[in-house]
Parts: C-alpha cells; structure tokens; sequence
C-alpha cells in the first residue's frame, strides 16, 4: 500500500509540474549564500525541484533560476542569471514565469544531482509567518516619527450610504472647477407681434450661465418694451415688462435624477396698471427627472417638478391701490431639445402652475399659469445664432382682474450672441 501511495504522488507531481505557460506573482522570503533564494511558492502551486523560471518585475527582466528545493508552502531556487542586482528586494513583488527546460545552460544541468540543502534551512509556515511578520513590523516603524509611534491606530469605519452619497454630491473641488466655466449669452429681437392689441414690440436680454457636469448655475435678464392702443379709450401708451431669474441644479444626483432649485423676479407696467408691480417667486428645492439624452447629439427630454412660493402686488380695477396676494403655486415643467445637425436645433418648454392661497389648502385649478415656447435656433457663425420663437401665455388672473382675453401668442426673431467668460 506505502509503495502505491507513493507511485502516485511521483505520477501525480510529474502530473503537475510547472507549464511553460505558467505565471505566478511571487516574493522572496530568503536570500542564502551561493545565490540561493526562497520564494513563497511550492508544491501547492505545482512547483517541484528542477522547475526552470525567470523572474521578472515592473521595471523589467531580472534574473533566472532553477528550483533545487520544494515544500508545500516555498520553495528553494539556485539563481543563476542576474541582470539587475540592485533590485532584487525582499519588499518587491515579482512576477514567476516558467521556462522551457531546453533553455537551461548545461552547467545547470549538473545542479540535478546535487544536494545542496546544507546551504539553508527549510522555511516551514511557523518561519513564514514569524518572519512576515517581524518585516511587516519594521516597515511599520521605519519612516515614523517617535512622537506617534505609541499612537493607537484606530480602524477605519467603512463611509456609510450617506456619506458616499454627500461625498458624490457635494465637494468643494468639483464646485470650484464647474464654476471656472462660464460662457454668456446676449440677445436681441428687432421686432415681435403680439395678437392682444395689435402691438409691437422690441425685445431684449442676457444670460450668464456655466457649464460645469455637477454645478449648474444659470442667470437669465429678459426686458420687452412694447407700444400697445388701449382696447377701451384707444389711447396708445407704452408698456415695458421685466424678468430676473436664477436657476441651480445638482445634476444627477441619481442617473436619472437632479435637484433643482429657482428664484424668479417679474414686473410689468401697462401704461398706469402694474401686473404686477413686484413678483417675486422663490422654489428652494425640486426634482428634475431626465426621461431621455443622447450624449452624441446633446438631445434630452425631462421632466421638473418645483414647489414655489409667490407674492406679488397688483393694481386693482379702478387703478387707486396696489392688491398683495402670497401663495403657494406648484410649477410642473418639461423641456425638450432635438439638435438636427451641428447647426440648427430645435427647444420646445411646457410650463404649467397651479396656485394656491397662503390662507388655503386647496389648489385653485382656474388661477393655473402656462406657457409654452418653441425656439428654432440656427448657428450663423462660431458664435452667431439666428432664433424664431412662438410663445403661447395663458394667464387666467390677467382676465379675471382686467376683463382682457387670457391667451396671448408672441412669434419674434432675434439676433444671439455667445461668447466665452
């Protein structure tokens, strides 16, 4: 039975020997006299004596071997190539790849038969782990200062979803490299037809906005002057209307999601009616979800929902006082952009919002603002653009306050410029 148990093992070591095919990453445990190393690898990774191996690195070729030694856990190698001997390091870890037996120098040939093991001491796994351990210990203390080397070293705590989460969303670095990319936008449009009225009108503004991947900042200045006939005395007067805004947004705080927040200012003075005379909304934080976008073209859709809060005055009938209402309006808006080609695209925005007062709960369906634009845009030149808007208002408290249709449809054309900050 002893004699079939050890056929076997013969048969199966020769089974198992190295391949030329064979790669290991290694470290050398040991370094005797007569270029003798040992090397964490032995017969569990099918290494046996006589195994032919070059050793390489990272920063190249560094020397062959052949095994004379081998236990379950290292291995003993007569290396006898060095290219480089300044890297050969404890510290280092090395790649083991096998070498066809043929490649051995006949010299090394002789090395079969002869017992070399009064030239080290077998590694077993107490040495192995005695010794890595009192190497692990002096690179801990090599480069430390004495004033810390009593220092407790706590563990590490994992960063938790939330942090990971903040950590995404919120940093400082990222913020100060989306903010040194700003470009600005001023636009003009000539002239512009309204149906209410039979006016016209020039139109007029500016955008200042980045174009950061995390940070979004967006500033938008919109002034129309208009010459309008009152439908009831049929006097002509002037009107001029005004519009800050200020838009934020955290992109894709979630692939799919961003949170956005707005501050929007309106005035519009018609002759000596003011609606309003001061508007001002405030939407600290909503959601915008992003339904569609191709990256080559720079198309999207999506949708943003942004719960804001509304005060503005307006003048009453008879045009003595100035009426203030606060409330709240729920602002639903979906955009749209389809580039066609790399110069003309086409916008299209729907917004609706539904209002309603501080002192109720319920929302006011009939007092629900919207409007609608479409912009076809057209690149002139490097930094010229040629717009057509149509914009569509509907404005249900205009028509309760005045008696005057709430529909309102402007098409304009306007002249764009861009540039780089």
């Amino acid at each position: 039975m002893k004699f079939f148990i050890l056929i076997l093992s013969t048969l199966s070591f020769t089974t198992f020997a190295l391949e030329s095919s064979d790669s290991f990453d290694t470290r050398i445990l040991k370094i005797y006299n007569k270029n003798i190393v040992v090397l964490n690898r032995g017969l569990e990774d099918g290494i046996f004596k006589n195994d032919h191996i070059k050793l390489t690195s990272t920063n190249g070729f560094i020397a062959r071997g052949v095994c004379v030694s081998s236990s379950m856990l290292s291995s003993h190698w007569k290396i006898y190539r060095v290219i480089r001997p300044e890297l050969v390091s404890k510290d280092t870890l090395y790649t083991l790849k096998s070498i066809n037996q043929s490649k051995k120098p006949n010299f090394i040939e002789n090395l079969k038969n002869i017992d070399l093991s009064k030239f080290f001491t077998d590694i077993g796994i107490k040495k192995s782990k005695k010794q890595i351990k009192f190497q692990q210990d002096r690179i801990a203390q090599y480069d430390l200062p004495n004033d810390i080397k009593s220092v407790k070293v706590e563990e590490v705590k994992k960063p938790s979803k939330v942090d990971k989460f903040i950590e995404k969303n919120f940093s400082n670095k990222k913020l100060k490299e989306d903010l040194s990319t700003f470009k600005m936008s001023v636009f003009a449009s000539p002239m512009a037809y309204q149906t209410r009225y039979d006016q016209k009108e020039i139109n007029y503004g500016a955008r200042l906005y980045n174009q950061g991947s995390k940070y979004l900042f967006d500033f938008q200045y919109n002034k129309r002057e208009r010459k309008l006939v009152d439908p009831v005395t049929e006097v002509e007067y002037s009107s001029t209307k005004t519009q800050f805004a200020f838009d934020i947004e955290i992109n894709r705080i979630k692939s799919y999601l961003s949170l956005i927040s707005r501050i929007e200012y309106n005035q519009e003075i018609i002759g000596n009616t003011s609606f309003p005379e001061d508007q001002y909304q405030l939407g600290i934080l909503g959601i915008k979800f992003h339904l569609w976008d191709n990256s080559e073209t720079g198309s999207f859709v999506n949708i943003s929902y942004l719960p804001s809060f509304e005060t503005g005055s307006y003048s009453n009938t008879d045009i003595t006082e100035l009426n203030k209402r606060e409330g709240f309006r729920q602002f639903i808006r979906l955009s749209s952009k389809i580039n066609v080609d790399k110069n003309f695209n086409l916008s299209l925005n729907y917004l609706s919002g539904v209002f309603t007062l501080m002192s109720s709960t319920d929302l006011d369906y009939e007092d629900r603002y919207q409007k609608t634009d479409l912009t076809l845009s057209y690149k002139i030149s490097e930094s010229f653009y040629w717009d057509y808007l149509i914009e569509q208002e509907i404005d249900p408290l205009r028509e309760y306050l005045y008696g005057v249709n709430k529909n309102n449809l402007t098409q304009s054309f306007r002249l764009r410029f861009d540039m780089n900050l």
